[in-house]
């Protein structure tokens, strides 16, 4: 999605009558996006040490790609979140009142026991 924002001249954003921005493409759901890739990079970051060695060739330093690294299979990931997914609606306009996590919606003294 985050590819397709940033050529809308190729991807033309689909905005529905009753909305204001593209369900898909439009900044709610980018800035999602963007903040999915933030926590996976942060969280599944790669600390591998890189190394870099002279190379004659192009007489400069070449980076050392070689390290093993730890990569998990994406294909068996994307098969089991179909299997796992759920088509449901969401309603992005409904608030859960006395939610523990949210103080603000908190009714009648609710103190999140």
């Amino acid at each position: 999605m985050i590819r397709k924002v940033t050529r809308p001249d190729y991807y033309t954003p689909v905005i529905p009558e009753d909305k204001t921005e593209d369900p898909l493409l439009g900044p709610r759901h980018t800035s999602h996006c963007i903040e999915t890739i933030r926590q996976a990079l942060m969280c599944a970051s790669d600390i591998s040490v890189y190394t870099w060695e002279w190379d004659e060739k192009i007489q400069s330093h070449r980076n050392q790609v070689k390290n093993p690294h730890t990569c998990r299979n994406f294909e068996k990931l994307r098969n089991w979140a179909k299997v796992n997914t759920k088509e449901i609606y969401f309603d992005g306009g409904y608030r859960v009142m006395n939610d523990p996590l949210d103080p603000s919606t908190w009714i009648d003294g609710y103190t999140g026991d």
